[in-house]
C-alpha cells in the first residue's frame, strides 16, 4: 500500500502543485506527521478538519483498524470524503454506511481522471492540465495491478473477500498498515 499511496500522492501532487505543508500522508516520506506530537490527537484534528481526505481503499487498509476509525471519523463529521479503490479493492468490501460514497478505481484512467477534476471542486482549485499528470494517473494503476496479483499469490482469495475475512477475524496485528497509512489529507 505505501508504493500505491505514494504515487497516488505524487499524482496530486502533479495535479495540483501543493505545497507540502498542505498534504499528509502518514505513510510516504516528506508528508508523514511530525516527531514529538501526540499522534492520535493530531490526526483526529487533521481527519476532522482537512478540507478534503482521500481515503486509498485496499485490502490490507481494509483490514486496519486505524484506517477504519479515520475513515469512520471523517465520514462523522459529513466534510469531503473521497474514496479511491486499489488492488483490486470496490465499494462491495466496504462497511454499509461507507458504502454510499461512490468512489473511483485506481486502475480506470477515465475514473482517476475525473477523480482530479471532482478533487478540484471540492478544493476550490483548478487543477494543472491533464497532460501534466497522465504519467502519474498511470503509474498508479500499474503499481495497483502489480499489488493486485501480489496479494492474489500471497493470499489465494480476491481481494474482494478482505472484508468478509476481517469480519471473521478481527485481527489487525500482521497485514494492517501503520496508522492513518492509507489517507491523504488536504488542507
Amino acid at each position: 500500500d505505501r508504493k500505491l499511496a505514494a504515487a497516488v500522492v505524487r499524482l496530486l501532487l502533479a495535479a495540483f502543485k501543493f505545497p507540502d505543508a498542505q498534504v499528509r500522508c502518514t505513510s510516504v516520506d516528506g508528508y508523514k506527521l511530525p516527531a514529538g506530537i501526540a499522534v492520535q490527537k493530531r490526526l483526529q484534528t487533521e481527519v476532522h478538519h482537512s478540507k478534503a481526505l482521500v481515503a486509498l481503499v485496499t485490502p490490507h487498509a481494509l483490514k486496519s483498524l486505524n484506517f477504519l476509525m479515520e475513515v469512520g471519523g471523517r465520514w462523522g463529521s459529513g466534510r469531503p470524503l473521497l474514496p479511491i479503490f486499489g488492488v483490486g479493492a470496490t465499494s462491495r468490501d466496504l462497511n454499509d454506511w461507507l458504502r454510499d460514497y461512490n468512489g473511483v478505481h485506481v486502475e480506470s484512467q477515465n475514473e482517476m481522471l475525473q477523480f482530479v477534476q471532482n478533487l478540484g471542486r471540492v478544493l476550490k482549485r483548478r487543477p494543472e492540465a491533464p497532460a501534466a499528470y497522465l504519467g502519474a494517473v498511470r503509474q498508479c494503476a500499474a503499481i495497483s495491478r502489480a499489488a493486485k496479483q501480489q496479494y492474489l499469490r500471497q493470499h489465494g482469495q480476491p481481494a474482494e473477500s478482505a472484508q468478509r475475512q476481517l469480519e471473521g477475524e478481527m485481527k489487525t496485528e500482521d497485514a494492517a498498515p501503520a496508522m492513518g497509512e492509507a489517507y491523504a489529507a488536504f488542507s
